[in-house]
């Protein structure tokens, strides 16, 4: 599942998930429009954040089907 899904299926906004991973409302943005990979850190507090739903591998386009 990409972010993009992640925060649509469950209705949050940019910022509201940024305050959930404790990062900025633009790389939220940035990272559910592609333009960024996430550092470490900050992919295993999405990972978290979203109960494994969002994996590394989703932000490289090779989400397991």
């Amino acid at each position: 599942m990409t972010l993009d899904q992640y925060l649509e299926a469950n209705g949050l906004s940019d910022a509201d998930f940024a305050a959930a991973i404790k990062a900025d409302r633009t790389t939220v943005s940035r990272l559910r429009r592609g333009a960024v990979l996430p550092e470490w850190g900050t992919m295993r507090r999405i990972y978290r954040a979203t109960s494994g739903l969002v994996t590394p591998t989703d932000f490289r386009g090779e989400a397991a089907q």
